[in-house]
């Protein structure tokens, strides 16, 4: 893949560089900072002439089959640009940026983009890079996140009875995913590598081993019912406790009568008994 993206990149520059409206090219990504592995696609950042920004917009197909034959291609407009997602026949994927020269030298982006081809000295004019945005939990979050999980959890015995197997399916991942939530709270929220990653990526470098290793070792969920009460108990055997420690930690009263409410009615249902003390 990497040779193929390369041949994507030696094409944009030949065909951008003949192209009086592109002002400047530049890599971006990580291709650009050197983390990239044999996965990563390919980024790209292309500043237009302001004038220039919307004709060349339109013509995205014409310049983009000139880079890559690609089996998609999707294009989307934001306010920062107009970004062209492309996959070609091997998945190999490239990202085109577009932007005019006033948006790219105003506004901030991730990291400092290598030059491919500068025609007006702008990556002298581009302002310093900024972190993605950092994740703001607070107590009030925690609150809300506990209530949704004990009330997931509490509908348990309702689902079962009413045969809705593949929705409990359902239910057991995002309560997997609570509990990622959780813990990632509770180890100081550590930043995302790049912007727009969801809460629970990079839990290979963000995540104590410990915490890894917990949630490694939860049962898979299959559509039957022992498989979904078995993974229901759990996920909550390590929430719970972690989220009673939580709360205690940023004062926020812990739910006590809605989750003994929530047990009781799991083990008299079910003869699931859940622990919600360490």
């Amino acid at each position: 893949m990497a040779a193929e993206l390369m041949g994507v990149l030696e094409r944009a520059a030949g065909t951008f560089e003949t192209d009086e409206r592109v002002r400047a090219l530049f890599l971006s990504g990580s291709r650009a900072t050197g983390s990239e592995d044999r996965f990563s696609d390919l980024d790209l950042l292309v500043a237009i002439d302001d004038e220039s920004f919307d004709a060349f917009c339109e013509e995205w197909p014409s310049w983009l089959g000139k880079l890559s034959p690609t089996v998609a291609a999707k294009p989307r407009s934001f306010a920062r640009g107009f970004l062209i997602n492309a996959t070609t026949q091997s998945c190999a994927r490239f990202d085109v940026f577009v932007r005019g020269v006033t948006g790219v030298t105003s506004q901030a982006g991730w990291e400092t983009p290598t030059v491919v081809f500068d025609r007006d000295e702008i990556a002298q004019m581009l302002p310093e890079p900024r972190l993605p945005a950092a994740v703001e939990h607070d107590a009030a979050w925690l609150s809300e996140l506990i209530y949704t999980f004990i009330r997931t959890l509490s509908i348990l015995p309702m689902l079962l009875a009413r045969g809705e197997l593949v929705r409990l399916t359902q239910h057991a991942q995002l309560m997997k995913q609570d509990l990622l939530e959780l813990l990632l709270f509770e180890s100081g929220d550590p930043p995302c590598r790049r912007p727009g990653g969801w809460a629970w990526v990079d839990l290979s470098e963000r995540l104590p081993a410990i915490d890894l290793a917990r949630v490694a070792g939860l049962p898979a969920v299959a559509a039957t019912r022992d498989s979904v009460v078995e993974s229901h108990v759990a996920v909550a055997s390590q929430f719970l406790p972690c989220a009673r420690s939580a709360a205690a930690r940023v004062g926020e009263p812990f739910p006590s009568e809605f989750e003994q409410a929530a047990l009781a009615f799991l083990e008299r249902e079910l003869g699931a008994t859940i622990s919600s003390t360490t």
